[in-house]
């Protein structure tokens, strides 16, 4: 996704919150071979449109982003408890 590449997934664990049913990609029921074939086929077919949603979606998910969510969260709690 990071490169621009629309990707596919099922749609159970983490999938759904990786990215969005077909904006980045598309997910498929899982254990579902036909159901995964078909959504690699609609992907590529979509593949232009749903290009230009992936890059800036994975960016979100950049090492320093994620760091300084985290952080932020920390500093939160800390905050919450110097107030008890």
């Amino acid at each position: 996704m990071a490169s621009g590449t629309p990707v596919v997934g099922p749609n159970e664990g983490g999938t759904p919150l990786t990215f969005e049913n077909n904006k980045q990609g598309s997910h498929y029921p899982s254990h579902d071979q036909n159901a995964a074939v078909n959504t690699i086929m609609a992907v590529i077919d979509a593949a232009e449109k749903m290009r230009k949603l992936c890059v800036p979606h994975a960016r979100k998910f950049a090492w320093e982003r994620v760091i300084w969510n985290l952080e932020k969260k920390y500093f939160k709690v800390l905050d919450r408890t110097t107030r008890l």
